[in-house]
């Protein structure tokens, strides 16, 4: 946003504000309610969202649910919730499609986790890549770090040097597009005092094709899942910079 904000004049002063120093920069949700290893917080926010909104409708033809706890454990089996929860990535409005398209798919029954991971997939083909798909260069940015992440690492999670390059403008463009999501930011490296990494997960929707699948081999694992922790610190003896994405590579 601060590009929009501020333009270089050619007498090399500035004309407008800069984001940090005359303007706050906003809190983004992503970053407080993506759901990790260790909080609940996702989770309660996610289950009083709905019951808020599912209690409004329901008291005209039948008694709602009494609270969020009740309503989570009404319309949702087994684990299925917190995976949901998991498939928003924090982000309000994505949550209630991906439950639009779930309970589509369940018709009368609870949401399961395959309702889950159907409709998840569904609203990333209609809704998040879609809105990509005329840009050459994050669509082509996209596939190659799936295929890198995903694919090769068998991962969700992932590292970038701060350092400006010529596709973090596109790194950009696909974190607007809430295809990929910052977990951490500016993990300073030991080894390289100088350098700081960003830590990001791939989209859900990316990768829930290999849930979908029955070839459980092929499914991420957890590693980097670090990253998902409160504190965010690297294990002993992982090497950041080893284990950075090089865009410039891909």
């Amino acid at each position: 946003m601060g590009k929009h904000c501020r333009e270089r004049l050619a007498d090399g002063d500035h004309l407008g504000i800069e984001v940090g120093a005359d303007a706050a920069s906003a809190v983004s949700l992503d970053d407080i309610m993506i759901l990790d290893d260790a909080r609940t917080r996702a989770l309660e926010f996610f289950a009083q969202l709905f019951h808020n909104h599912a209690a409004v409708r329901l008291v005209a033809t039948l008694p709602p649910p009494p609270d969020a706890e009740a309503f989570v454990a009404e319309t949702f089996r087994g684990t299925a919730f917190a995976e949901f929860v998991r498939a928003a990535e924090g982000v309000p409005r994505d949550a209630i499609n991906i439950a639009a398209l779930a309970a589509q798919h369940a018709q009368d029954q609870p949401l399961g986790l395959r309702e889950v991971r159907l409709a998840a997939r569904d609203w990333y083909l209609r809704d998040k890549h879609s809105a990509i798909s005329a840009d050459e260069a994050a669509t082509t940015l996209l596939r190659l770090l799936v295929d890198e992440v995903v694919g090769r690492r068998r991962s969700r999670t992932f590292l970038l040097d701060r350092s400006p390059g010529p596709r973090h403008a596109v790194i950009a463009d696909l974190y607007d597009a809430r295809l990929l999501h910052v977990l951490r930011r500016g993990l300073a490296d030991p080894h390289r005092p100088g350098t700081l990494y960003d830590g990001f997960a791939i989209d859900y929707g990316c990768y829930v094709a290999l849930l979908l699948g029955k070839d459980a081999a092929r499914r991420p694992h957890a590693r980097g899942s670090w990253l998902t922790l409160p504190k965010g610190v690297p294990p002993d003896g992982f090497n950041l910079a080893h284990e950075a994405v090089d865009l410039e590579a891909l």
